[in-house]
């Protein structure tokens, strides 16, 4: 029975394991999209995989030689998935992975250059995790942390504009508490060189650091993202009816249409309405879908041909200037979307309209 007496920090990694499992319980149940929810899920999944074999390392370590590695890896995975969880986190509905997937990649890539840089650089026997081929694995784990980070010195414009969409205030500062956690624990990660911290010291403060951010979620993000990043987004073919604030934004973008002619600009798109308006992009994707029935590129080429159409009836301006007045960026997406809605090219229309009229 002596072995089931658990140590402070065994405590605690297993305080960890039992809330990160109850922060994954919580996100499958809300969720009616896992596309929303699966950035979040797996930075959660990891985390709690790395309490555990904190915790469990006085019992199991020795099923395998690479256990410690393992665990190591582990906590180096956090910071590639935070600024992936960021940057959803920044964005809402917008998928990461679309421009920074690649960064999942960085801790694989970070285990090959180990390997490649242990084998030439001594006769190490990697089974026995040398001491040179764990200082290298740190090495590269740091490189790939820091680079997972600074693609978030890239997406700063994404970053900016938090602040002015619903809750951006309180986003914006757990964002900047999951950036700092991240470089304190690179920094911390480091201490594995030249035993500048003892390894005892680097796992307590590495458990209490991802106690933290799972504090920070169960006070904060559980209030902010949920109704935004997934709960709002139902089942394929499942729309919920808005609400009396929903309402008024769907009437708010419609005066933007109708009264500033927002449209004219032709690189206008979802991003800009939903920082006009201090919404996420996901709110305003799900109010124009269930207010006006069709997506905001559809309604927003409605209204351009709207408009080509009463300058082609009331100008003889060539069709190059009608597209641009209309809001389109150029004659040939003009002529497509012209066709599409009508039927028939801006020329036949302007043709059939004076044959008509006269």
């Amino acid at each position: 029975m002596a072995n089931l007496e658990f140590n402070i920090p065994e405590i605690f990694s297993l305080f960890g394991v039992v809330q990160s499992l109850y922060i994954l319980v919580y996100l499958g149940m809300r969720s009616k999209s896992w596309g929303g929810s699966f950035m979040p899920f797996l930075y959660f999944l990891v985390l709690g995989a790395a309490f555990f074999m904190d915790f469990a390392t006085r019992f199991i370590h020795e099923i395998s030689p690479y256990y410690g590695l393992v665990a190591m890896g582990l906590w180096f995975w956090i910071p590639p998935l935070s600024a992936l969880v960021i940057i959803h986190l920044a964005q809402v509905t917008d998928r990461p992975f679309k421009h920074y997937g690649w960064v999942l990649g960085l801790p694989a890539l970070a285990l090959i250059a180990t390997v490649i840089a242990a084998k030439y650089s001594t006769d190490c026997d990697i089974a026995l995790q040398c001491e040179v081929f764990i200082e290298w694995f740190v090495l590269s784990n740091l490189i790939a942390g820091s680079i997972s980070l600074l693609i978030l010195w890239g997406s700063k414009t994404i970053l900016r504009n938090v602040r002015r969409q619903k809750f951006g205030q309180e986003r914006y500062w757990l964002i900047l508490s999951f950036i700092f956690s991240n470089i304190f624990l690179l920094a911390l990660m480091f201490g594995y060189f030249g035993d500048l911290i003892p390894l005892e010291d680097i796992g307590r403060i590495r458990t209490l650091l991802g106690l933290a951010v799972v504090y920070l979620v169960t006070t904060s993000l559980f209030r902010i993202y949920p109704q935004s990043a997934w709960a709002s987004i139902g089942a394929a073919g499942e729309a919920a009816p808005l609400n009396a604030e929903e309402t008024e934004i769907a009437v708010k973008i419609k005066a933007l249409l109708e009264l500033d002619k927002v449209y004219h600009e032709a690189g206008y798109n979802r991003r800009d309405l939903a920082l006009e308006l201090g919404e996420t992009e996901g709110s305003i994707s799900r109010i124009i879908n269930i207010h006006f029935g069709k997506s905001l590129p559809q309604l927003l080429s409605e209204y351009r041909v709207e408009d080509a159409k009463r300058l082609l009836q009331q100008t003889q301006e060539p069709i190059s200037v009608v597209a641009s007045e209309s809001g389109f960026s150029s004659i040939a997406t003009f002529n497509r979307v012209f066709r599409e809605i009508m039927g028939i090219s801006p020329s036949e229309y302007r043709k059939n309209y004076v044959k008509n009229s006269g």
